[in-house]
């Protein structure tokens, strides 16, 4: 009885440990995408007054352009601005279709 609790005790340890890795496994995206994003992100049309910033979770679908699923920001209006200007755009980099990945986005102002 004492061999099964040691066992069952060390299956749960493992499938534990399986589960937190699997869920901290994030998908970042590369420095190529990284740069492709941020030249997709500049220029806004309205002033940025202070540093926001926000968490992108996007997919790639299989025409190569990105589809955002959400941006998380305090800001609606850095929101909006953030899916219009991503949402369905193509981009040229290896990224794989299908994968989720989360990239930060820091908006600075320029005083």
């Amino acid at each position: 009885m004492k061999k099964i609790k040691v066992l069952f005790l060390a299956l749960l340890v493992t499938v534990a440990f399986t589960s937190i890795a699997a869920v901290t496994n994030v998908n970042e995206p590369s420095k190529i995408a990284v740069k492709e994003i941020s030249r997709l992100l500049s220029d806004p049309s309205f002033l940025i007054e202070e540093d926001t910033f926000a968490t992108v979770k996007f997919v790639v679908n299989e025409n190569h352009e990105l589809v955002v699923l959400s941006v998380k920001t305090e800001r609606e209006e850095i929101e909006n601005y953030i899916k219009r200007r991503l949402n369905y755009k193509t981009v040229t980099c290896e990224l794989k279709e299908g994968m989720v990945y989360i990239q930060p986005v820091n908006l600075v102002s320029l005083k």
